[in-house]
């Protein structure tokens, strides 16, 4: 599975789920995005728009392929689960 996440920033990333949501039929696994205040009807997507802690946790815990924009949550849900620290990039 390949999950999409934008958290709840309250900017709208339409551009991101369309561009998943028309990707998806070609990727040959289903495709979930976390829409969270960017409404979006997905039509081969599973759209999901807020989800707990521990929703997010287990979707994280089943993806293949992560996709996000950098959210805090997903940070911290990330190195718990494959067991290693994210490093930010330095100049």
């Amino acid at each position: 599975m390949i999950l999409v996440t934008v958290g709840s920033a309250e900017q709208p990333f339409t551009r991101l789920l369309r561009a998943m949501d028309e990707l998806a039929p070609r990727l040959g696994e289903p495709v979930v995005i976390q829409s969270g205040r960017t409404p979006y009807p997905g039509r081969h997507t599973d759209c999901l728009g807020y989800v707990s802690f521990d929703r997010m946790h287990e979707l994280v815990g089943l993806c293949r392929v992560l996709i996000g924009r950098g959210p805090t949550g997903a940070k911290r849900l990330v190195p718990e689960l494959i067991g290693f620290r994210i490093k930010r990039p330095t100049n």
